[in-house]
């Protein structure tokens, strides 16, 4: 105790006539039986006169004016049948209402008494006690405040709604030659909605406050702990729950700036601990909040123990703590559970903090989070069930360390990252890392994910001896940030091995764009190369060009360079890793050059916006299309017919014609040129574009590999593409089968009539029936179903063609009969050549109509001249 609180109580315990005894206190005394009574106005006049004596209140008692009671001793305020009461009048306008005030006393008890609209304070007094008590609020706003209430007790007490406790703990204007030491109790009390506690303790070192919060029940209002002294804090078997808009329980460190408060006692190891034990904290915006808002005293060391605490169902954080002005603070988390909470995050934080036995489960956004933090790990620490973005379970971030003791033991089960790190997510920077301070941690990972890389770790790898976890189950997903970029085929299965490091030279025209397929790899955590996500920067080595972030797969990456056509010049451009705002990694790169647009181009600029930097799949789709056409005017020009020619002399001539115009011969002439132009189309490019497409899967997959195709196979690259792009990888085939399939029904509809829509429907029919074997050959869903409706409606044209057409009912040989019938009964009337070069003749179509056979067996009479000669 101060030496000033002494002289100021002895003072005031000497200079009054104090005669021991009880009193009754009564506004309605006439029914009191008991005496001396009388109303509370009545002993308010000098209530430092009564000391050693107890009050026994009956009844209600109004209060019209402040009462003050200054340097009382032993003195008790009592509440004596079942409701006494003591009211403040509700004319009285004071925000806080009437005031019993209490001033530099000592040994003071209320209890069994109910206030309403009553403030209490209690200032410069030691041993005060309040207890089964009751705190009401009807019109005004009053409060429990105490300031430097020293060894105070409140137990058994309920506040009301819109109720306020305030306990101030001020500095002794000197230092004391040895540390005095006080209590504050606080046992098995009640706020009820709106109500709350504020305990300011702001003493520096001049003292030493234990506090004991024991069956503490509060909700819906938040609770501010502002500790700045030198204290023990005790708290168990409390909860705080209900409060909505802000921490259902906030601890702030302070420190005094004045240094005349910082005693120091020689011999004497000053330490602040905190102790939060088998408490709740629930329904709350924030669980349990602690930080501070100044670097707290040098000379004092901080220690803050939560065990055995329930932290659930709270909107954002469960457990709260910025360690950024908590220097030499200590926080050891033991046995405690951190369940349904938003998230949980400990931040800014040098001094250690230890875990051990702690479970954190169903949080939906990251079960824990480190930001600039040292965490060691003591025992068990478990994570189930946590949802996040990046980091499910644990996300390590900004140079954070986690440290491993030998005896933790870490699990992360059904824990989901929507992003990367299902499990663990480690943010790759110079201080960030996970430290063992034995080998062979047990590490057990089951059943994580996370929606594109590193489904239980991302980030954990090149664990040494010395340093690494043992795994209870070494089928794990892990990655991490990108180290290696490479060139890659997007439809192939994409591994380090398979990718390449350059590629052949782009010519490109200007507006065009450079185009890259590329792929990320970093590493899992048994040091091989994955795939990664991550950003890819081009450069120059002079200038950054571009950056683009690509997911975890085959990735096209696109950029228009802005430069002056020079064909003779190539330029080369790098693509690296970007990481940490660097050029991160290994390098590749890539020649291109930059040439003048075609006259065409420039003069049609239509046709080149159209066109664009898709020139080559706009050129393979015209081609593919014109297929069809382009067989079938070389079907026409290398069909022939033969015409055998019997003369009265007996003698007998073939002649070779042209299926077309039978008055030229077959080869010869005019159809010469035609006729080689047509064999070279179709060596040189219908079969070799056939086959290209119709085996470019195996080309692929088997050739490109050898260091002589790889080149070649380079080039035709962007013309496969175009038209297999759109299949899944094992049905790259499929352009090629569709040509191959318009083979049969091309010649079928040019030589036949019938018999093609037969043709057709089996066709159809028949890749129709593949279609569902594959299951889909395009990637794209939409896609299949647009090709099985097409087939489906060709099968049905064709069925139809078929059901309502006649003109099948007469045989090939009928047909043949009838036209040589008709050739010698012409031949015999006039004895006239058989085939007339005057006359003109029937185009190809109209033959097959009246079914004229490729060769002709006629005879003829010795009269006329050989069918050669007409030519």
């Amino acid at each position: 105790m101060s030496l000033l609180l002494v002289v100021v109580l002895l003072f005031f315990s000497s200079s009054c006539s104090v005669s021991s005894g009880q009193y009754y206190v009564s506004d309605d005394c006439s029914s009191v039986t008991q005496s001396p009574c009388n109303p509370l106005s009545v002993y308010a006049g000098n209530m430092s006169q009564y000391n050693n004596t107890i009050f026994y209140f009956i009844g209600t008692t109004t209060i019209k004016n402040n009462v003050y009671m200054t340097a009382v001793k032993n003195v008790t305020l009592h509440g004596l049948d079942q409701s006494p009461s003591i009211h403040g009048n509700e004319e009285v306008y004071n925000i806080n209402g009437v005031i019993i005030s209490l001033h530099y006393s000592d040994h003071v008890t209320v209890s069994s008494l109910s206030f309403s609209d009553c403030t209490v304070e209690i200032n410069s007094s030691n041993n005060i006690t309040v207890t089964n008590s009751v705190f009401t609020v009807r019109s005004n706003l009053p409060s429990l405040n105490t300031v430097n209430a020293f060894d105070l007790k409140i137990s058994s007490s309920v506040f009301f709604t819109d109720f306020t406790v305030g306990i101030w703990y001020q500095p002794l204007p000197v230092c004391s030659d040895e540390l005095l030491h006080y209590s504050l109790t606080l046992t098995n009390l009640t706020f009820t909605t709106g109500s709350a506690i504020v305990l300011h303790m702001n003493h520096g070192t001049t003292y030493n406050v234990s506090v004991i919060f024991d069956h503490v029940q509060s909700s819906t209002n938040h609770h501010f702990i502002l500790v700045g002294g030198l204290f023990y804090f005790f708290i168990i078997s409390s909860s705080f729950h209900g409060v909505t808009d802000s921490s259902g329980f906030y601890i702030k460190f302070l420190q005094n700036t004045e240094s005349s408060y910082d005693c120091t006692y020689p011999g004497t190891q000053l330490t602040s601990t905190y102790v939060l034990e088998d408490s709740q904290f629930y329904n709350n915006k924030q669980g349990l909040k602690i930080l501070g808002n100044k670097y707290l005293l040098k000379a004092v060391n901080h220690h803050i123990i939560i065990k055995s605490c329930l932290i659930y169902d709270n909107i954002n954080e469960g457990l709260f703590i910025d360690g950024t002005f908590l220097r030499l603070t200590q926080i050891d988390i033991i046995d405690t559970q951190l369940i349904g909470n938003g998230g949980n995050k400990i931040m800014n934080n040098n001094a250690p903090i230890s875990l051990s036995n702690v479970t954190v489960a169903n949080s939906t956004y990251t079960g824990l989070t480190l930001e600039r933090s040292l965490v060691t790990i003591n025992n068990n620490l478990i994570f189930r069930n946590n949802t996040g973005v990046v980091g499910g379970g644990l996300a390590i971030n900004d140079s954070s360390g986690l440290i491993l003791s030998s005896s933790a033991n870490l699990e992360f089960i059904d824990n989901h990252a929507s992003y990367k790190g299902g499990g663990i997510y480690l943010e790759e920077s110079s201080d960030t890392d996970i430290k063992f301070m034995t080998p062979n941690i047990p590490l057990t990972l089951i059943n994580n994910s996370a929606g594109l890389v590193g489904g239980d770790l991302y980030g954990v790898y090149r664990m040494t001896h010395s340093n690494q976890f043992n795994l209870t189950n070494r089928n794990i997903s892990s990655t991490s940030i990108p180290w290696y970029i490479r060139f890659c085929d997007p439809h192939t299965t994409t591994s380090f091995n398979n990718c390449l490091y350059n590629v052949s030279d782009q010519h490109i025209y200007p507006g065009q764009a450079l185009k890259f397929n590329v792929a990320l790899f970093g590493f899992n955590y048994f040091e091989s190369q994955t795939l990664t996500d991550g950003t890819v920067a081009m450069h120059n080595y002079a200038y950054w060009l571009n950056q683009t972030h690509i997911p975890n797969i085959c990735s096209l990456i696109e950029y228009t360079p802005k430069l002056i056509p020079t064909s003779h010049q190539k330029y080369k451009i790098y693509l690296a890793v970007f990481n940490f705002g660097t050029s991160f990694g290994t390098n590749i790169f890539s020649y291109f050059t930059v040439s003048e647009c075609p006259i065409g181009f420039r003069r049609y600029g239509k046709i080149s916006r159209l066109m664009g930097s898709h020139a080559v799949p706009v050129l393979s789709t015209l081609t593919f299309l014109s297929y069809t056409k382009l067989v079938r005017t070389i079907v026409i020009v290398l069909h022939k017919r033969e015409v055998t020619l019997h003369c009265t002399n007996e003698s007998v001539r073939s002649v070779s014609l042209w299926y077309e115009d039978p008055n030229v011969e077959y080869a010869k002439g005019k159809h010469t040129g035609l006729f080689g132009f047509a064999l070279l189309v179709t060596v040189f490019f219908v079969i070799p574009y056939t086959l290209f497409l119709l085996f470019n899967h195996f080309y692929e997959k088997y050739l490109s590999n050898f260091k002589v195709f790889k080149k070649f196979w380079s080039r035709f690259k962007p013309i496969i593409d175009a038209y297999s792009g759109p299949m899944k990888d094992e049905y790259r085939f499929w352009p090629g089968l569709l040509l191959v399939a318009r083979i049969p029904v091309l010649l079928t509809v040019t030589f036949l009539k019938n018999e093609s829509r037969v043709l057709l429907l089996a066709v159809a029919a028949f890749i129709l029936s593949l279609s569902f074997i594959f299951g889909g050959v395009y990637r794209k869903k939409l896609n299949n179903i647009i090709e099985f409706w097409f087939l489906l409606n060709l099968c049905i044209m064709a069925s139809l063609s078929i059901a309502f057409t006649d003109e099948s009912k007469l045989s090939h040989m009928k047909c043949y009969d009838a036209l040589i019938k008709k050739l010698f009964k012409k031949q015999d009337e006039d004895d006239e050549p058989l085939l007339d070069v005057t006359e003109s003749h029937l185009t190809v179509d109209e033959q097959r109509r009246a079914m004229v056979p490729s060769s002709t067996d006629v005879r003829r009479c010795a009269s006329r001249e050989s069918v050669v000669e007409l030519y």
